[in-house]
């Protein structure tokens, strides 16, 4: 295992997960952010070449993110054949993965017997593939939470309407809150 054995080790190690944590949630909100833009990118050339300056925004980014999630996942599944699973068990280990769980009951194993830069490659690139699958999850998951808030302000508006409340409130700016605001909250503007 790669548990550190004293107590220096340890202290170590929750500092640098400290320091760590930190810096792949800022990573991760960057990779969110460029994920969501090439994403808008892809939809203006597939849906709207023919429109200048038309610009995805709101619900059709977070509705194009979450099918591009779908494809990354099952496009996973599908490459797992590689590594000797099916495809039900790659889906099930990508999106335990991205939701960090990580239960350990799978983990990619790359051959003993090929050389060191094949597992170089293979694990950078499973890195690389978890980044930008848990950048797209972050992602959708924040403008889930977007997308309810600001169906709750709706609801609130309508019942003060109907109940006769004339007092206006100011609408209040809102900026990420918790993990998904630093992990990919500022990715969908669902304004």
């Amino acid at each position: 295992t790669f548990a550190p054995g004293t107590d220096a080790g340890k202290t170590f190690t929750v500092i640098f997960a400290f320091i760590g944590i930190a810096y792949f949630g800022m990573v991760a909100g960057l990779v969110g952010t460029q994920v969501v833009h090439a994403i808008q990118f892809i939809a203006k050339c597939c849906c709207h070449r023919k429109q200048k300056n038309y610009k995805l925004n709101g619900k059709k980014t977070l509705y194009w993110t979450i099918l591009i999630l779908c494809v990354y996942i099952f496009i996973i599944g599908i490459g797992c054949y590689g590594i000797g699973w099916g495809m039900g068990d790659g889906m099930y280990f990508s999106l335990i993965t991205f939701t960090t769980i990580g239960l350990g009951d799978y983990a990619p194993e790359f051959d003993s017997t090929r050389g060191a830069m094949f597992k170089f490659f293979g694990y950078f690139g499973f890195g690389l593939g978890c980044m930008v699958g848990l950048s797209l999850l972050t992602t959708v998951l924040a403008g889930v939470q977007e997308a309810l808030e600001d169906y709750h302000e709706k609801m609130v508006a309508k019942m003060k309407a109907e109940s006769g409340d004339t007092s206006v409130d100011e609408p209040k700016k809102r900026k990420p809150k918790g993990i998904l605001g630093v992990l990919g909250g500022g990715a969908i503007n669902m304004n």
